[in-house]
């Protein structure tokens, strides 16, 4: 179980990876251009900024749950010197709990906040204010998909070491 764990981690990040280096391969292309752009023929273009902002919240929203799956996310490092091996696992415990809970919170307030801003256009291309918040949605919801997977694959390590010491 562990091993097809492990294989869901290593897909599931080369997937959000791949997308998020999409995205800023996008971003910076269109950057370039519209710095070409306002050099070369004195204009800008109006869609450059939205699509920078809507690549940076979506770069943002799925970079959470990467961090989340591969426990790179910020941990006071004092914890390491002061806590024992299974004092700092029982700590990651706790986080992938609590990043659970945040995700879900993610979700809700996504939500709560597309559904307000629904019919208020502000970007220059008229997209809809709801849509800028569909990143924090789906990162929060990508986000306790990691932390359970993390949870999960922590609860099965501490069965196969209590095995072990049983043997």
């Amino acid at each position: 179980m562990l091993q097809k764990l492990e294989k869901f981690k290593n897909i599931y990040t080369k997937v959000i990876v791949a997308i998020c280096a999409i995205i800023c391969i996008v971003i910076l292309l269109v950057d370039v251009f519209q710095v070409l752009s306002r050099y070369v023929i004195n204009a800008g273009f109006v869609f450059a900024e939205d699509v920078s902002v809507f690549g940076m919240l979506w770069m943002m929203a799925l970079g959470i749950s990467i961090g989340t799956i591969n426990h790179e996310h910020l941990l006071i490092n004092i914890i390491d010197s002061i806590v024992s091996a299974k004092g700092k696992r029982i700590v990651m415990f706790i986080v992938d709990i609590v990043l659970i809970l945040a995700g879900i919170m993610m979700v809700w307030v996504g939500v709560l906040s597309a559904n307000a801003n629904k019919g208020f256009v502000q970007s220059m291309l008229g997209i809809d204010e709801f849509h800028r918040y569909m990143p924090v949605i789906v990162g929060g919801a990508l986000t306790v998909i990691a932390a359970i997977e993390c949870v999960v694959e922590q609860i099965l390590r501490w069965k196969f070491e209590k095995k072990e010491v049983t043997k």
